[in-house]
């Protein structure tokens, strides 16, 4: 399992390889104040097959790519149980990594729930700098693109290999912009 740990009110996303070694410490922002839904909820998630765009299919709101993020199966639940890597508690919680957190809901969304880099709001060209500004997203985590690059790289390394869990915890800080 690689596991990528969300800790929302400081804006720092941590990439930590299946032998715990922390690999990666990037800043990130999950809000979503224009959402209806609000800002992904809490929660452990699972990391779909990661996509980085060529430099002529750039989006303004994506930016150099994305990781797109699901809820946890019963399926999931077992396989990491079964490997000794997740611990079920009595209400309900779910212990990965050491971090206690139900799972995570973010089918409640009409649409794809994702880690992306990019920013609408910031325009052409500056939407697509390795480091812009960290900007609003409508429940999305955002990352620096130079960022999303490096964890789809890293993702691609174990794919075919491990399970990608993110636990996403507390509440979004404010908005950049």
């Amino acid at each position: 399992m690689i596991h990528l740990v969300f800790e929302r009110p400081s804006g720092v996303l941590k990439a930590y390889h299946f032998t715990g070694q922390l690999r990666y410490l990037w800043q990130a922002f999950g809000g979503a104040v224009a959402a209806s839904n609000g800002p992904m909820p809490e929660g452990h998630f699972i990391l779909l097959e990661p996509e980085l765009f060529p430099q002529d299919t750039w989006d303004m709101a994506t930016g150099w790519g994305r990781v797109r993020i699901r809820d946890m199966s019963d399926d999931d639940i077992a396989l990491l149980r079964n490997a000794g890597l997740l611990k079920s508690e009595t209400d309900g919680r779910l212990q990965i990594g050491g971090i206690s957190l139900y799972p995570g809901h973010c089918n409640a969304y009409d649409r794809a729930i994702e880690i992306h880099g990019g920013g609408s709001a910031l325009g052409d060209p500056a939407c697509y700098a390795p480091f812009q500004a960290l900007c609003c997203t409508l429940g999305c985590t955002r990352v620096h693109n130079r960022n999303i690059a490096d964890l789809i790289g890293y993702m691609q390394q174990f794919s075919s290999d491990h399970t990608f869990v993110m636990s996403a915890m507390g509440s979004p800080g404010p908005c950049q912009c």
